[in-house]
């Protein structure tokens, strides 16, 4: 739990400095591939993002499969 619990704010962190940089340059629709070292060894992950005003829209697809993002 506690793993899964330090997983997720490393992804939350990775993810709001992403759209940071992608922010102030101008978009953070397309894809992006994010690399992170986890307990067996480099994880891979890829980030498909879609702005519609201010909404965000999305999927994160991993080794586990495909989860739905959604925010603003």
């Amino acid at each position: 739990m506690k793993t899964r619990m330090i997983l997720s704010a490393s992804l939350f962190a990775m993810l709001m400095g992403m759209t940071a940089v992608a922010l102030a340059q101008g978009s953070v629709d397309g894809n992006w591939e994010m690399s992170m070292q986890g307990r067996q060894g480099m994880m891979t992950q890829t980030l498909m993002l879609k702005t519609d005003g201010n909404k965000l829209t999305g999927s994160i697809k991993g080794q586990r499969g495909e989860a739905p993002l959604e925010g603003t």
